[in-house]
């Protein structure tokens, strides 16, 4: 048996139904049918740029059929272990969690899952299901088309993250197992696969090589153009944090910030200052994350010093 089951024999609800599906996500069974036979018309899709100036595609469920995901994510989802390695989308697991497996390492190796989402397909889902929770197939069926949207997990439904994790269990199992055996580290952020340790350029070949045959499993692709490598003679970053002697911020960021309230500070003394609330509450919100990566005077100032310009302004 795996961690996976041995988690969930104790708490996984029975369902022998649909109907028993219905009453457990607290809604009626016509109305299960009416969504999983018409799901497109229960999403509103969009596009919104990513940091190199591609556009990626939101697929978010109308908020109906959001509850629904969202209890299935709590009532059933939730009954399962993720993987140790796998550090996104679950409670007190963040990237500094994840770039934590890597510091102080000789050579850091970032990989990137190509379409990670959209690769992820309803088949797997159904199938997860059904060897994972013994329900019978049409319970199974419904499950899967619940979560999917176009025969692959939407990217913009709050199942989808916890999903993705469960679907990689297996994966994430296999190479932390690999690495353990060549003395290396591994952890997962969503897409991001980081590997640490005493690579050269024989063992990365062969990291990557057998990273591309497990994904194969799920169908995925490693995005090659992505793949990068940092020794430790230069600055090494894992999901953006840099990792070579401890956790940190990258110091661009922190100068960035500085010059960004030293300008709202000049146009304050010279009344030109506008206050834009969702701006503040922004800059608020990426402060608290650098300091709670790293616990530094000047950020806690700059943080009171914005609580103080909200108070006045807004």
């Amino acid at each position: 048996m795996t961690g996976l089951d041995i988690n969930f024999m104790e708490t996984l609800p029975i369902i022998r139904t649909v109907d028993e599906l219905a009453e457990l996500l607290c809604t009626d069974a016509r109305l299960l049918y009416a969504i999983s036979n018409e799901t497109p018309a229960w999403y509103k899709c969009f596009q919104i740029p990513k940091n190199n100036g591609s556009m990626r595609n939101i697929e978010a469920p109308r908020p109906y059929l959001k509850t629904i995901q969202r209890r299935i994510q709590k009532k059933i989802l939730s009954c399962f272990t993720v993987h140790d390695c796998a550090t996104a989308f679950l409670p007190g697991k963040n990237i500094r969690r994840n770039a934590l497996f890597h510091v102080n390492k000789s050579v850091v190796l970032n990989c990137d899952i190509k379409n990670f989402f959209p690769s992820l397909k309803s088949r797997a889902v159904f199938e997860f299901f059904r060897r994972r929770t013994g329900y019978e197939p049409d319970v199974c069926m419904m499950l899967s088309r619940l979560c999917t949207l176009y025969g692959h997990l939407p990217q913009g439904a709050p199942s989808s993250p916890m999903l993705s994790n469960l679907l990689m269990f297996e994966i994430d199992e296999t190479i932390c197992q690999w690495c353990a055996k060549h003395y290396l580290s591994y952890s997962r952020y969503a897409d991001d696969m980081t590997f640490s340790g005493e690579i050269d350029v024989r063992v990365q070949a062969d990291i990557l090589q057998m990273v591309k045959r497990n994904l194969t499993l799920l169908h995925l692709k490693l995005n090659i153009a992505k793949t990068k490598v940092y020794r430790s003679n230069r600055r090494q970053l894992v999901t953006g944090l840099v990792v070579n002697e401890y956790v940190g911020v990258p110091r661009e960021k922190i100068r960035e910030f500085r010059t960004w309230l030293y300008y709202t500070e000049l146009d304050i003394i010279n009344e030109n200052f506008y206050y834009d609330s969702d701006e503040i509450e922004s800059r608020l919100g990426l402060l608290n994350f650098y300091y709670s990566i790293n616990c530094n005077e000047n950020l806690l100032r700059w943080r009171d010093r914005l609580l103080e310009i909200r108070r006045m302004y807004s």
